[in-house]
């Protein structure tokens, strides 16, 4: 019970009883095309730096009883309703991932600013980040992050969200 066969066996048996097709390193092909889109998941941009919101366009909404401030994003390329919310309103607080399915019917876009070095985020934010992104990319919604690093530092996080080769995937679209 306590000690488990090797592997190999099996490995050998599958070699042996199936046709093996060798998979190489080339292309990504997930990725082929995609970027040239102008409306969606794919259309959206990581940025290194920060977002200038309109102070006049900010107010409140309600999910759940639970208020969370939002603006209407300036300067946003992509036609339709883009709204922006900051890092800590989005994923420094508990919200669910139902939470942000009803936060995103009806917009075509979400601008994510403030966000600190994706390698600094603490367990609870950096799950709730790969949470919104899978709703985001899921829903085919435009999705503009304003960091103070790169994505791929989110591998590096204390406590990495759960699949983040995943999150890292969908956001190099």
């Amino acid at each position: 019970p306590g000690d488990s066969a090797p592997a190999e066996p099996v490995i050998g048996q599958i070699v042996e009883n199936f046709e093996v097709f060798s998979l190489d390193d080339g292309v990504d092909h997930r990725g082929l095309g995609s970027r040239r889109r102008t409306q969606g998941f794919a259309s959206g941009q990581w940025t290194i730096g920060t977002s200038v919101m309109s102070a006049a366009t900010k107010r409140t909404i309600s999910i759940g009883g639970r208020r969370l401030a939002v603006s209407r994003s300036a300067g946003a390329e992509s036609p339709g309703t883009q709204l922006a919310f900051t890092f800590a309103e989005l994923c420094g607080r508990p919200w669910s991932t139902s939470d942000y399915l009803i936060l995103l019917r009806g917009i075509d876009g979400i601008a994510l600013t403030d966000v600190p070095s994706p390698q600094a985020l603490a367990r609870e934010p950096a799950q709730r980040f790969a949470n919104l992104v899978d709703v985001v990319c899921d829903r085919d919604i435009r999705l503009d992050v304003f960091a103070a690093g790169p994505p791929d530092e989110l591998r590096f996080a204390p406590s990495p969200p759960l699949d983040v080769g995943r999150t890292l995937s969908r956001l190099a679209l």
